[in-house]
């Protein structure tokens, strides 16, 4: 009864999501370090990143999550039922998230565009037009809710800046909706985009969505 108190604190599929990062052999030395450290994690923690310099090295409560992991589901890797959505809990705990960018030119990212045709089709786009502006609209799926979407100012590009901003003074505010249940267990998503992965956001996310 007490390892199912403990293993509260943690959602299920958060853990799942941070073991995906390391190999069976690395949760296999994390298990035994944490071992023979009788259970201690800091202990544990400390003596993994001795051992092991050059890996990636978890925070000391993830190896005491690891062995509660194990002993109530007997699986160190989450299995994704992509055929039964609805009913997967870890799908629908991600937050997907991405941003669109709208222009009066009607210009979008030719990366994007593709035309098929059998024959050449001569294709082409007005792309200088005066007076033309740009919006940024950022926009997520998360279960069943549709977050935001919400339009950045006028000619404004995501920066780091304006992207961190955007996670601290108006995502809270999108996410007013979502059930407080839900909440805590968000797993956030987001591409490559250069904004996504500074220093700024990545220390605001890892603030909010620890351990995801």
């Amino acid at each position: 009864m007490a390892v199912v108190k403990q293993l509260g604190k943690f959602s299920r599929s958060l853990i799942y999501l941070t073991m995906e990062r390391y190999t069976n052999e690395e949760l296999t030395n994390m298990l035994l370090i944490y071992g023979k450290c009788q259970k201690n994690q800091r202990q544990a923690a400390a003596l993994y990143v001795e051992r092991f310099p050059v890996k990636r090295h978890p925070g000391h409560g993830f190896f005491h999550s690891l062995f509660i992991i194990l002993i109530q589901y007997g699986t160190l890797h989450a299995s994704v039922d992509i055929n039964n959505i609805p009913n997967d809990n870890f799908l629908r705990r991600i937050l997907w998230t991405d941003e669109c960018t709208f222009r009066s030119d009607r210009r979008i990212n030719r990366h994007n565009e593709h035309h098929y045709a059998e024959e050449n089709p001569h294709c082409r786009k007005e792309t200088h037009i005066q007076g033309q502006f740009h919006v940024n609209v950022w926009m997520g799926i998360l279960d069943n809710y549709v977050i935001g979407p919400f339009l950045f100012p006028e000619n404004v590009n995501i920066t780091a800046v304006t992207y961190s901003e955007f996670l601290v003074e108006t995502l809270p505010y999108l996410l007013e909706d979502v059930p407080l249940a839900i909440i805590p267990n968000i797993i956030f998503q987001q591409d490559g985009h250069p904004a996504h992965s500074s220093l700024l956001a990545r220390t605001i996310l890892n603030q909010r969505f620890p351990n995801r």
